[in-house]
């Protein structure tokens, strides 16, 4: 089975590009829009890593990021945002 990573970016296109990115790379791609979405699906999974703008629309989602922290899911932050 690939390594499954959570993506959490609220862009549709940026979403489809690194989607498509990673999958053409065999990874197994989870997205969501929302710090909120995002929460509920760790609840009941756990990914091998995560991509995450942490700047979404809704703002900050620094719980997810607390969450993989806790959870010793490695991650990356991908931001369009200046000084992220």
């Amino acid at each position: 089975m690939p390594d499954r990573i959570l993506l959490l970016e609220d862009e549709p296109f940026i979403a489809l590009d690194l989607e498509g990115v990673l999958k053409e790379h065999g990874y197994d791609v989870v997205t969501r829009t929302t710090c909120a979405e995002a929460l509920a699906w760790l609840e009941d999974n756990a990914p091998s890593m995560a991509i995450v703008d942490p700047h979404l629309s809704g703002g900050l989602c620094s719980a997810v990021v607390r969450h993989l922290a806790k959870g010793q899911v490695p991650f990356g932050v991908y931001s369009g945002e200046p000084g992220s």
